[in-house]
């Protein structure tokens, strides 16, 4: 009886709580969502890196309603180039930002952690440096106490060749402690999974004795001690763990497969203390695949996961993604999934588990489908969302794309737009009188409208569908979001 009345709900009323959607975010930049974090109101934050705030990339957030409507946006940073991987919420207090940046410390890119509050006003901000080195951060988890541990590598500026890189804070920002684990080949941290007071990093390590890479797991205490360690890999190969996801009992890993011919999709199961299970790699003729992301559902018992993947005989011009349900018993059974396939490179940041026993993926695109690509000329981004009904959200026809930047009115040195976000009519103040030619171009670069416009005059939105529009006045552009 209580699972008709849950259906009942989500036919008859169609709550949110119950739906899947796909929504695109973009600005006049290049766009990229990393993270992604899920309030207790079924509400998300996004961060990543965006170049529609300001002329280079800056560390953002991004809130939406639980169906993915534009909330707030705030960004974060400096001069030089900024990017949020993970962010993460820390209940009645606010969020917190890993990621790295140019624009902090000494220059060069170094690990940086920014606190905001639940309305993502910056609190403080702090960065990690060592000289002569960058360090970059892949993802992060939040301990007991409300610190952080971030998880990544380290390089030096000259010659050299990277470590894994770890470091532990308080909830203030303050550093721990710090680690850092090396062969003589590149070796760096890809993923980080909280398992009670201790933690499993995943990512790869070069073996010196047969100059080949291998995916590692790897587990330590609350104090970086290490309690065991192992590589993995499948015959004479090149590997890689790009993400971990753990349930009950298991470890659940994804990654890929290297070679000179070929990129293949790994999928590994282990025991809480490292011990393989079961392992499956996807080799299909000379098609390519990456395994980014994986998150293990507990109410379904399955295990989302993001792959790249990309047909050469399909003349296909780039990576395209796939969101996927696995079996958790055994990773090589795929059942339901849906693609994101555009012209551009589509890739995904993370996956998380939702409040609903669905899931969510963020990531970015470089073009919108239909073989369009948007007037700003960079990247979007995109929000997955699988709900209690278990439906992927159809992809291909999605189109509209939603604000990233709060674009309040418009004031320049010709006059004055506003208010934008325009719901129906745009005044338009000229400081001079006379007459001005203007365009109106749609997402596309497509023209909808053109003419002149007098010095006190307006526009009407009304019957235009909701999205971005840029609309050039002479030699002046302005981009205007209908709501």
């Amino acid at each position: 009886m209580r699972f008709l009345i849950i259906v009942f709900l989500c036919l008859i009323y169609k709550v949110s709580f119950c739906q899947s959607f796909y929504k695109l975010y973009s600005g006049n930049g290049f766009d990229e969502g990393q993270g992604i974090a899920q309030l207790t109101d079924s509400s998300y934050v996004i961060t990543g890196g965006s170049g529609s705030f300001n002329d280079n990339s800056q560390v953002f957030l991004l809130a939406v309603d639980k169906l993915g409507n534009y909330s707030w946006s705030k960004s974060y940073g400096g001069s030089e180039s900024d990017i949020g991987k993970r962010v993460l919420l820390i209940p009645n207090d606010g969020f917190l930002i890993a990621g790295f940046s140019n624009s902090y410390g000494q220059g060069d890119f170094d690990a940086c952690l920014i606190k905001t509050d639940l309305n993502g006003n910056e609190e403080w901000t702090k960065s990690f440096n060592l000289p002569s080195s960058w360090e970059k951060i892949n993802d992060a988890a939040l301990t007991a106490d409300s610190g952080i541990v971030m998880v990544g590598e380290i390089l030096p500026t000259a010659n050299g060749n990277s470590d894994i890189y770890v470091i532990r804070t308080d909830k203030y920002g303050d550093t721990l402690w710090t680690k850092r684990w090396g062969s003589t080949g590149p070796d760096f941290a890809t993923s980080i999974e909280r398992k009670n007071d201790n933690f499993i990093i995943a990512g790869q390590w070069y073996i010196s004795d047969s100059t080949l890479y291998k995916g590692f797991l790897m587990e330590i205490d609350g104090n970086g001690n290490e309690i065991w360690k192992d590589t993995i890999s499948y015959s004479g190969a090149n590997y890689v763990i790009n993400d971990v996801s753990l349930s009950a009992n298991r470890i659940y890993a994804v990654g890929n497969k290297n070679t000179t011919l070929k990129t293949s999709a790994y999928f590994g199961i282990f025991d809480l203390s490292g011990n393989l299970l079961n392992q499956f790699i996807t080799e299909i003729d000379q098609n390519k695949y990456k395994c980014k992301q994986a998150q293990y559902i507990s109410t379904l018992n399955k295990v989302a996961i993001a792959y790249q993947t990309i047909n050469p005989s399909t003349f296909q011009d780039n990576f395209d993604l796939v969101y996927a349900f696995f079996d958790s018993d055994y990773l090589g059974w795929m059942d339901q999934y849906k693609s994101i396939n555009n012209e551009g490179i589509d890739d995904v940041g993370q996956i998380i588990s939702t409040l609903d026993g669905g899931f969510a993926g963020i990531g970015f695109s470089n073009s919108t489908g239909f073989s369009q690509n948007t007037f700003n000329g960079g990247s979007h981004i995109y929000l997955f969302k699988v709900g209690i009904n278990n439906i992927f959200p159809e992809t291909e026809s999605v189109t509209t794309l939603n604000q990233l930047v709060r674009t309040n009115n418009i004031e320049s040195t010709i006059g004055k737009l506003y208010p934008n976000p325009v719901n129906s009519i745009l005044k338009i103040q000229f400081k001079k009188q006379g007459t001005y030619n203007f365009n109106l171009f749609d997402i596309y670069g497509k023209e909808i409208h053109a003419g002149q416009l007098n010095q006190f005059d307006q526009m009407d939105f009304t019957e235009f569908p909701k999205g971005i529009y840029l609309l050039t006045v002479d030699n002046n552009s302005f981009r205007i979001i209908k709501e």
